[in-house]
This record gives structure tokens, C-alpha cells and sequence, in this order.
């Protein structure tokens, strides 16, 4: 297993000559062009990592002689967990009589839904911002309590097995997948909304009290994607549900047409894993083959907006969400169009949904054509409009 994150995160053994003295091995792992953090001071640190992009794209064309990683498809929505939690913080610590004489800070980090860039950043979390150090901390003390993160279920069950080592607890705020259940493999990891279990049995009752028993299923092709798929096919099948056609959706095959969509009878379709990008483009794509049909979708595609383009009739589980007193107000004061300098994601969502300039060159010249096929013109600023939901 430690081997497996070896090569997963690029690691690359350390020489026995270091200018940092306590220890004799560091971990040289990918770099990204632009990285995302936010880091407070306090006298317990809380980490966290937090899904804000939604992919790492490799640019393969070598600027300054190697190839370019980054982080792109910035989700607004996405970002407000991020707010929401920074916020949570300040008002925390405006609150003496819940800890008194004590002050919280954090080291937050974008996962950007990458495996290993979410291990990368835990232990970058665990080492100190300078330097990555396995079993080590670089920072003067030891003062980080406790884990958040991350969104997506690929992405916290891998951290879940590396904090376990170290005992550290771990919170997610929205991963479901029923695998995290297990508390022996599991034992610090707790979670702020049901497992995938719950949804399926939901979904059983839907088909059954609507009398559909000939459906279709497409997921992502990740191991999350793939968890769910067998879950729900075996209790789709044990309540005499037939499924029609199995789509697992990647990027080797997001510009075909299955056969079984085209020659489908079934008029019920459900959307389960991870609502990526390219599902969306898969949707897209095979649009005519499904545009009359009955999507039935679950918690991780209603938080998207962009699935209902895609059919004339959707049937979302939602999650139920209680407002945060003051929220509103604090995201307002925060959106992307207010002066934050401390926010490294601004810029990104700035370009992302609005096409407007940054003043770093470098994004202008890497996300703009990337995203939009062209440079983001020079000191574009009209007809920005934000919009908050």
C-alpha cells in the first residue's frame, strides 16, 4: 500500500544530504502551475481539503521545458463550501465561552477532484508548507487537530486511508459512498450526509410505486462509479428491477454511441457516481438517444446545474440544506468581483464564467484559450455580472 502512493504521487527518494537536519528523506511530488491555499494562524489548526476544481489537465506543450499541470473547471458552487468553512472559523473564534483563551486557524487546500493531488495536499498539510516529509512536521508544532474534506468519494476515502495511520479524524461534508461505512477500516472518518444505501433504497420504492421496471444506468468509470454501480445493480435486482443497458462513461469513450442507447426501449435512465465533466459531455453528445426519457438522478448530480438540458423530465434527490445565519451576507461580500487578495480562486472563476482579465499573465495565457479557445482579451473588465445563489 505505501508503495502504491509512492508512485501514485511521483514520489522520488530524497538524497541523504538535506539542509533539514531532524530528517533524512523528503518526497518530491508533481508541481501544479497555479496552487490553491488558504492558511490562518491560530493555536489549533484544523485542515482541510476542499474540491473547487473539478480536473487536473497536463499541458503537454512544455512551458519552460517541462509539462504544465493544472487545475481548471472552477465550480462556484463548490467554492461556497470553501467560504462556508472560513467563515465557520471566524465566527468561532469570536465565540469565548466555546473556546475560551484558545483561537482556531487552518491550512485549506483545492483537491481539484485528483487523487493524488488530495494526498499530496494532506501531507503537505501534515509536513508544513515548505517542505513534504513523510512521518515528519516542519512547522513548529504539532498543532493540527483534525481533518474536512474532501467533496467527492474518491478522493476522501483515499485520504481516510492515509489519516488512519496517523489517527487523525476526518470529517467529509459530502462524500456517500457506502464503502466509508466500514468503521474498521474507517474508524476516524464520520460524515455529514447518508450513504449511497439510503438513496438506493429511495430510488427502489420511486421505480416500484411508478411501476418502471426496465431501466438504463450511466456512471463515471472511477472506482466510486463503479462501487455504486454494483450496489445498485444488486438491489435493483433483488426488488425484480431489470437494468437494460450499463454505461460506465471515461474519457476513451465520452464520443461514442453505445448500441444499447441507441437500440433502448427503456424509458427510465439513472444518473449515478460522479456527475464529471465528461459525463456531461457523454450526455451531450448522445442528447438525441435520451432527450425523452425519465431521468432519475442522485444527490451528486442535482448539485449541478447542467443535467437538465439533457431530458425533458428529471427526478432529482436532493439533499436538505438549512441556511447558515450570516451566510448570505459574507458570500455577497465575497464574491469574486469584491477586492479579495487572499483568494487565489477569484481570478479563476473571474475567467471560468465570466471572461474577464487577470492580471496574472500566466493564467490568461494557460485557462482563457483553454476554456474559451482564445486568449482572454488585455484589461477585459465590462459586462462582468455576478450572480449568487
Amino acid at each position: 500500500m505505501i508503495m502504491f502512493w509512492l508512485l501514485a504521487l511521483h514520489v522520488m527518494l530524497c538524497k541523504s544530504e538535506t539542509k533539514y537536519p531532524a530528517h533524512q528523506c523528503g518526497m518530491k511530488m508533481m508541481n501544479y502551475m497555479f496552487e490553491y491555499k488558504y492558511s490562518q494562524a491560530g493555536d489549533l489548526i484544523i485542515g482541510g481539503i476542499f474540491t473547487v476544481n473539478s480536473e487536473v489537465y497536463i499541458d503537454h506543450s512544455k512551458y519552460d521545458g517541462y509539462p504544465t499541470t493544472m487545475c481548471i473547471e472552477v465550480h462556484p458552487r463548490h467554492h461556497k463550501h470553501l467560504l462556508a468553512f472560513k467563515l465557520a472559523i471566524k465566527d468561532l473564534n469570536k465565540m469565548n465561552d466555546i473556546l475560551p483563551n484558545v483561537t482556531l486557524g487552518y491550512h485549506l487546500y483545492d483537491s481539484c477532484a485528483s487523487i493524488n493531488k488530495a494526498i499530496k495536499d494532506v501531507l503537505q498539510i501534515l509536513s508544513g508548507h515548505t517542505r513534504t516529509a513523510p512521518n515528519y512536521s516542519c512547522m513548529e508544532r504539532q498543532d493540527v487537530m483534525g481533518f474536512i474534506g474532501d467533496h467527492g468519494s474518491d478522493t476522501t476515502v483515499h485520504i481516510a486511508r492515509l489519516l488512519r495511520m496517523y489517527g487523525y479524524t476526518q470529517i467529509s461534508y459530502g462524500a456517500r459512498d457506502s464503502l466509508l461505512s466500514d468503521r474498521r477500516e474507517f474508524p476516524n472518518l464520520f460524515r455529514m450526509v447518508p450513504d449511497d444505501d439510503m438513496q438506493c433504497v429511495v430510488i427502489v420504492k420511486l421505480l416500484k410505486r411508478m411501476r418502471w421496471n426496465w431501466v438504463g444506468i450511466i456512471t463515471f468509470d472511477d472506482e466510486y462509479g463503479e462501487r455504486e454501480l454494483q450496489q445498485l445493480s444488486r438491489i435493483l435486482a433483488n426488488h425484480g428491477v431489470c437494468i437494460e443497458f450499463k454505461i460506465l462513461v471515461s474519457r476513451e469513450n465520452v464520443d461514442e454511441i453505445p448500441v444499447s442507447l441507441q437500440k433502448s426501449t427503456a424509458e427510465v435512465i439513472i444518473l449515478a457516481g460522479s456527475a464529471t465533466r465528461i459525463c456531461y459531455e457523454f450526455l451531450r453528445n448522445t442528447r438525441p438517444y435520451h432527450i425523452d426519457k425519465t431521468f432519475i438522478l442522485f444527490d451528486s448530480w442535482a448539485q449541478e446545474e447542467g443535467h437538465q438540458y439533457y431530458s425533458n423530465c428529471n427526478l432529482v434527490f436532493k439533499s436538505v440544506y438549512f441556511p447558515i445565519p450570516g451566510l448570505l451576507e459574507y458570500l455577497y461580500r465575497t464574491n469574486p468581483f469584491s477586492h479579495q487578495p487572499d483568494d487565489p480562486l477569484r481570478d479563476d472563476i473571474l475567467i471560468t464564467y465570466y471572461k474577464c482579465y487577470s492580471r496574472d499573465k500566466l493564467k490568461n495565457y494557460f485557462i482563457a484559450p483553454l476554456l474559451h479557445g482564445t486568449n482572454v482579451a488585455s484589461g477585459k473588465t465590462e459586462g462582468c455580472a455576478i450572480k449568487m445563489q
